[in-house]
């Protein structure tokens, strides 16, 4: 199948998306947005079939009684021990999501290129950080989170 640029799957809810990165044909993909919709993708899924290709991923907003998309300190901790990273990454928007201080280093450190990183209404990143991140922005909070590019 040749690659695809986009999938979008937001504001979904009334249509649970029961499919799988597996069950999606094309290995090559650069924008994901599954914002507001009842997806059972998991970041670790999304990772290892489009990790190479993928641009901007859209994770903002998880419908509520779904799954966490493995945005927790456990799951993104075994990401990043894997010691694979994703250098085509360059925006990642997870505002509203559960994401936490340290899962905000993993994927600093996951994403060397990142260029926007969207924390608005995260409930588990300290208050300084509920924002949108630019280029200089994601540079201070590697500085401050002491990560490594």
């Amino acid at each position: 199948m040749p690659p695809i640029e986009m999938l979008v799957f937001s504001e979904l809810c009334d249509l649970v998306i029961s499919s799988t990165p597996q069950n999606i044909e094309t290995t090559v993909l650069e924008r994901l947005f599954l914002s507001h919709a009842c997806a059972s993708f998991s970041l670790r899924e999304i990772l290892g079939k489009w990790g190479a290709s993928l641009h901007e991923l859209d994770l903002s907003w998880i419908a509520p009684g779904t799954n966490s998309h493995g945005l927790d300190d456990i799951n993104l901790a075994e990401i990043s021990a894997s010691g694979m990273k994703f250098s085509a990454m360059k925006r990642l928007d997870l505002a509203g999501t559960a994401v936490c201080d340290e899962g905000v280093r993993l994927l600093l450190g996951l994403f060397p290129n990142l260029e926007s990183l969207n924390l608005t209404s995260c409930k588990g990143v300290s208050r300084g950080l509920k924002h949108e991140h630019d280029r200089c922005g994601i540079r201070e909070l590697r500085k401050k989170m002491k990560v490594k590019k």
